[in-house]
């Protein structure tokens, strides 16, 4: 997050410890920037000679805006420097919509033009140092500063899916399956229910134990007008149920930022069944406040330390 004096800090969890430690003023960036994290497994990408990555198994990615609205990049490996270091997006000098959100899922980066069209930046290595590729997603016609969520909605990456508001009002969920682009459903009881410009946040598990199913349920959370925080899933062929809502949400601030994880996936690589990173984030009073998911029912986890 941003603090008082324009920096990103972060806070990062080890699940071997059960412990937070923060890092504070890495880099700076604009003033009530958005921002995006996705991870990088670097097996993905084992013996492919255009790929250069430094030592270590991980990477998280940080995607931010800088005063003039380019698209910057921070890196953390991992193993590595916990302060990071700037990432070869920030190189290409990418500007993006002063209203833009951004929308992020390893390797594609979701984001606004400065026409308001939706673009993205994918991470693809067709030569060496030349990385990200740049396109126009052939959406409908979003409304300036959306929501952008992007999350896979078939395992091993097999498709994603984007969720967005256009210009009507209407939220919409945009799906990609290789090269075939598609409108997957335009869900008009997302329209009914959810507010304009209202915090919108998604996550998607596996359906099944077995890895060769690239069918995953998708779960879409929403602030309603009220500010309680709802939930809506699709876990088969039949649409979408719910809405729902769960004690673990009271509390939260009207307005929140909301967000929520999703373990990694891509070709060859299946989504992880269960629930562990099933998590979701959002503001309360001063707290970050997280939140798990068992499949079933939702837990408070705690408080991210954060600074102000």
């Amino acid at each position: 997050m941003a603090n008082r004096e324009g920096y990103l800090s972060r806070a990062a969890y080890n699940s071997s410890t059960g412990n937070w430690t923060r890092v504070t003023n890495f880099v700076n960036a604009k003033a009530r920037t958005p921002i995006a994290a996705a991870t990088a497994n670097f097996e993905y990408y084992a013996g492919q000679k255009a790929y250069s990555f430094p030592a270590g198994d991980h990477e998280a990615s940080v995607v931010y805006l800088d005063g003039q609205n380019y698209l910057n990049e921070w890196v953390f490996a991992d193993p590595g420097d916990e302060l990071g270091y700037a990432g070869s997006l920030t190189k290409q000098k990418e500007i993006a919509h002063e209203t833009t959100q951004l929308g992020f899922y390893w390797p594609q980066l979701v984001y606004q033009g400065l026409s308001g069209e939706v673009r993205t930046e994918s991470f693809e290595c067709h030569h060496k140092d030349q990385c990200w590729n740049q396109r126009v997603l052939d959406t409908a016609a979003p409304s300036n500063g959306t929501q952008l969520v992007e999350i896979p909605a078939g395992n091993n990456l097999s498709s994603t899916a984007l969720f967005y508001q256009e210009e009507n009002g209407r939220f919409d969920y945009y799906t990609e399956n290789g090269n075939e682009e598609v409108h997957l459903l335009q869900n008009a009881i997302f329209s009914d229910l959810i507010p304009t410009n209202a915090s919108i946040a998604s996550f998607s598990t596996t359906r099944s134990d077995d890895p060769a199913d690239e069918s995953l349920k998708i779960y879409l959370l929403w602030q309603d007008i009220n500010g309680t925080i709802q939930m809506s899933w699709t876990d088969s062929d039949d649409g979408w149920k719910g809405p729902v809502t769960h004690p673990a949400f009271a509390g939260a601030d009207k307005d929140t930022a909301l967000t929520c994880l999703t373990g990694p996936t891509f070709p060859g690589f299946p989504l992880q069944p269960g629930n562990e990173l099933s998590r979701c984030y959002f503001q309360t009073g001063l707290a970050l406040r997280e939140v798990s998911f068992d499949g079933e029912s939702w837990d408070v986890v705690g408080v991210v330390p954060i600074d102000y």
